[in-house]
This record gives structure tokens, sequence and C-alpha cells, in this order.
């Protein structure tokens, strides 16, 4: 089975099978990305050994998102040996047109690199438990 795999947005993930375009949409938050994509392998009798190879949005999309979606399956790449290949996806295409343009467009890589849809906020806050900026804490 190929699997696809799209994690762009924070409040769901699509996955499903590139061979017959079957989708399955799981209103999950990103904790739940792990688990929505071993059920779906797991039900179409599958094991991430048999993967032919994962075909995996890339974005742009959510930064969060991403980087969840992209650090499980590099993960299966990295213990399986499994190919995968990176696909840019806008928001507005549908994923049944993705998976038909990953078939003949899909980019085999080694390592997938995520396109953010706004700079991810990973900053350390500046300011104290407050609110206040924490320069402007006195002794």
């Amino acid at each position: 089975m190929k699997l696809y795999v799209n994690g762009q947005d924070i409040a769901k993930i699509i996955v499903g099978s590139v061979d017959d375009g079957m989708l399955v949409t799981h209103e999950v938050e990103t904790e739940g990305f792990l688990e929505a994509i071993h059920t779906f392998v797991r039900e179409q009798g599958e094991g991430y050994n048999n993967l032919e190879g994962i075909y995996v949005v890339v974005g742009p999309g959510s930064a969060t998102a991403l980087r969840s979606s992209l650090t499980i399956v590099q993960t299966i790449h990295f213990v399986e040996g499994t190919p995968l290949f990176a696909i840019e996806k806008m928001p507005e295409a549908s994923d049944q047109d993705t998976i038909k343009q990953a078939i003949e467009h899909g980019e085999l890589v080694d390592t997938l690199t995520p396109i953010y849809q706004h700079s991810p906020r990973i900053t350390i806050s500046k300011k104290d438990a407050l609110g206040r900026a924490a320069n402007s804490i006195t002794p």
C-alpha cells in the first residue's frame, strides 16, 4: 500500500491510500495524529514494513501540525526504510486531486521539509507571568 498523509491542519489529519484514493479524516488535535495513522494502516490489514511509499503533504499549513505529522512519517521512514514522497498542497485543493498529482509529480526525498503558512511562533516569551516586560522588573 502507498500511504497518503495530510497533516496541514492543527485540528485534523487526513490519511488514505494512494492506490485506491480512499481517504479518512480524523478530527483530532496533533496529539492524536500518530493514533490516526496507526489505526488507518492497521485497518487496511497492513504493517509499516509493507508500505511501498508514503506520500506526505509538506504544506503550506500550520507549523505545529506539520511538525507533528512530518516527524511521525519521518520516523516510519527511518525505522522501516519506506520511501517518502513530498507533496505541496494548497489548502483549497482537494485531497483527491492531490493524490492524483502525487502519483505523477510526488518528489522522492530523504528528509521532509515543512512549508509553513505563517512563521512558527516558537520563541520564549519576554514577559513575566503577569505580562510585564522582563527587563522592566526592578529588584
